[in-house]
């Protein structure tokens, strides 16, 4: 209904096409592609604004706290120079801060979520437990599934203190 509308009013036709829609317009007979907003990225956007706005609040705080010490000590700045400095201080931290929004989705590199998921190869076997080589660092292993034998591929599904807890390769947890 909305889209007859629009076809109407503005003597376009709208198509669609898997995760785009297609504009076209009659009287120049142009047709642009309007990409779709995924509510996904929408929501993971205002998370990380959200985020940046938090960040930036204790640099507000900061300054305002610098102003008040200044006034108590009777120093007095011009408000105009207090206000720009303010503000060209303010657009530093934000472009700091703007540069840092791309880090809160890095992949995690250390601690034990990395290593769960990960393949490894069987040293010892594991009769429940034995040692398993992650990329190239030897591990104490304990199976969940029974004995695994020397050379077989294995999963790592859990970590008990600095002991792997590991299955079968393709069976099911």
């Amino acid at each position: 209904m909305y889209l007859s509308k629009l076809e109407s009013k503005y003597d376009i036709t709208i198509h669609s096409k898997a995760e785009h829609g297609f504009v076209h317009h009659a009287l120049f007979g142009n047709t642009f592609e309007v990409p779709r907003v995924n509510a996904e990225c929408m929501k993971r956007t205002i998370r990380d604004w959200l985020k940046v706005i938090i960040l930036l609040l204790d640099e507000v705080i900061a300054v305002f706290v610098v102003v008040l010490v200044l006034r108590f000590l009777e120093i007095n700045i011009p408000l105009p120079i207090t206000i720009t400095i303010g503000l060209l201080f303010g657009i530093l931290v934000f472009i700091i801060h703007k540069a840092i929004i791309p880090s809160f989705h890095w992949k995690i590199v250390t601690g034990s979520e990395v290593m769960i998921g990960k393949r490894a190869k069987v040293v010892k076997p594991l009769n429940p437990a034995g040692t398993v080589s992650v990329d190239s660092e030897l591990w104490n292993a304990k199976s969940i599934e029974g004995n695994i034998e020397r050379n077989e591929t294995v999963e790592i599904v859990g970590l008990d203190r600095l002991t792997l807890e590991v299955k079968r390769q393709n069976s099911p947890r």
